[in-house]
């Protein structure tokens, strides 16, 4: 990797070189058993001057077209068109996005695997759900367990006003060993939706001391996501990785990710229906596979198309949720 060339100076600083490489590995390395492709789809654009970016202080370099901006004399390295060429599909995706290709990616294999099963899948495997409308009556909060014992809560709560529904997630984990903390997540974030759109995010995660915002507002051009890594711009109609509240969130292929910015693949398939305990009562659920570059498991809807349950393995460790009533 190279770490034997930079000075670690402390666990943040380990932390960004880490998602700096994972970065350029995932979406720039090619690799030899992947039949000389990257893991993930690099960006192709469509017009600009090719220009070296480094990354790891020029360890290693990713080459993208970067182009002046008229009049100004500024280096555009904001939104530009792209083509982002699927392997699974003849034709061409088109999407708007930033030509830094800010996208943390801090699991190879949860990024290869969710590349993999994309291609794999067919197309009638996926959900076709009703959308949920979200409702103070459709709030959601799980108790999320680790080796048998509670670490901390996930809670989804909706309020509307003014034709607008704000949405607000609340995540936080915490798995100590005798008196030290060995492991401590907080998620705060805040969406506004209109008309059945993602007008605005606002959210904060604090992991095991490291700080990440991101933000998004809804423009002409698509939804600007804007986090550490730069700015981004998804699709119009986009969901978010916290939009789990709606089985919706299935039926994409990349959602924001509002954890860490930038935008992020998914692959949803439908199991089949099972039968599982809430509580002491028995619901009838459908059960997918669900897999993101940092989330990997099977995910529970019931009758009404509201998330009941989660069973999934993040960073290697399998953590379960758990519907309060």
């Amino acid at each position: 990797m190279g770490l034997d060339h930079v000075i670690v100076m402390g666990e943040a600083h380990l932390r960004r070189l880490l998602r700096a490489y994972t970065d350029y590995y995932n979406i720039y390395q090619t690799h030899r058993g992947l039949n000389k492709y990257t893991p993930l789809e690099p960006p192709v654009h469509d017009r600009g001057t090719i220009t070296p970016m480094p990354n790891l202080s020029g360890l290693h370099h990713a080459f993208m077209r970067i182009r002046l901006l008229v009049g100004t004399g500024e280096v555009e390295r904001g939104e530009t068109r792209l083509i982002l060429r699927r392997r699974c599909r003849s034709e061409p995706v088109v999407r708007t996005a930033s030509s830094r290709a800010g996208i943390p990616r801090r699991t190879l294999l949860m990024s290869a695997v969710a590349g993999a099963v994309a291609c794999a899948l067919p197309r009638f495997a996926r959900a076709a759900s009703a959308k949920v409308v979200p409702t103070a009556s459709t709030n959601r909060r799980f108790k999320v367990l680790y080796a048998g014992e509670t670490i901390g809560a996930h809670t989804i709560t909706f309020s509307a006003a003014s034709g607008q529904t704000r949405i607000s997630t609340e995540i936080d984990l915490a798995v100590k060993a005798l008196f030290f903390t060995v492991f401590s997540y907080s998620h705060r974030s805040e969406e506004i939706w209109r008309d059945g759109r993602l007008i605005s995010l606002s959210s904060r995660t604090v992991e095991d001391g490291e700080t990440i915002d991101v933000g998004g507002t809804a423009t002409s051009l698509g939804f600007r996501v804007v986090s550490k890594g730069g700015p981004f711009i998804a699709p119009a109609t986009t969901l978010t990785s916290n939009s789990l509240w709606s089985p919706l969130v299935l039926e994409q292929t990349t959602v924001v990710d509002a954890q860490n910015g930038g935008v992020i693949g998914v692959t949803a398939r439908k199991i089949g229906d099972e039968q599982i305990a809430i509580g002491s009562r028995p619901v009838r659920a459908t059960r997918y596979t669900f897999i993101t570059p940092y989330l990997a498991g099977s995910i529970w809807y019931d009758r009404q198309n509201l998330w009941v349950r989660g069973d999934f393995e993040r960073n290697g460790s399998k953590i379960l949720y758990q519907l309060d009533t």
